[in-house]
């Protein structure tokens, strides 16, 4: 039953994910001939970070829905408001960090590369919500390495965070 299972859900990815990946990776990719793009599906990278990983990031701020906390925090420059949204933050200086290594540090591949980092992205977001677990990320010091190396959860969240550059 389990093999059955694992079949299913690889081929529901294959079916309704890969036409996603497809069509980043048609986006993606830049056909220019005497200065005329070709590629009729074509976005700048800078577009297709914006857009991608803002809906990316906008979904994830929902789900946590800290965004009135997080303005509220803001304007009235309040510490302990702002620390209640950790995990936002989080999200969005992730955000940040990846628009500037996709539109100036990195040349990925639009084939390959492109699709996997906005779907594992969207992963990587999605294992972060389930575990729901950053402000304790953040709360690891030396002292308490052993709890954090001991706690599941924590390392599922930290290894899908630094896995995803690797992969």
């Amino acid at each position: 039953m389990p093999v059955l299972a694992v079949y299913l859900f690889w081929g529901y990815s294959n079916k309704f994910l890969g036409m996603s990946v497809d069509y980043l990776s048609a986006m993606a990719r830049d056909i220019t001939i005497a200065g005329t793009q070709m590629n009729p599906s074509y976005y700048a990278m800078e577009r297709l970070a914006l857009i991608v990983g803002g809906v990316i990031l906008l979904c994830f701020l929902l789900v946590k829905n800290e965004i009135s906390t997080l303005i509220r925090g803001l304007r009235t420059r309040d510490i302990g408001t702002l620390s209640e949204c950790s995990t936002s933050i989080f999200a969005i200086v992730c955000f940040a960090v990846s628009y500037v290594l996709l539109t100036s540090v990195l040349e990925l591949s639009p084939g390959n590369q492109i699709p996997f980092f906005f779907f594992g992205g969207a992963v990587v977001a999605g294992i972060l919500l389930l575990q729901d677990n950053v402000s304790e990320m953040f709360a690891i010091r030396p002292s308490n390495i052993g709890y954090a190396i001991r706690e599941p959860s924590i390392l599922v969240s930290a290894g899908s965070i630094v896995l995803l550059p690797f992969s």
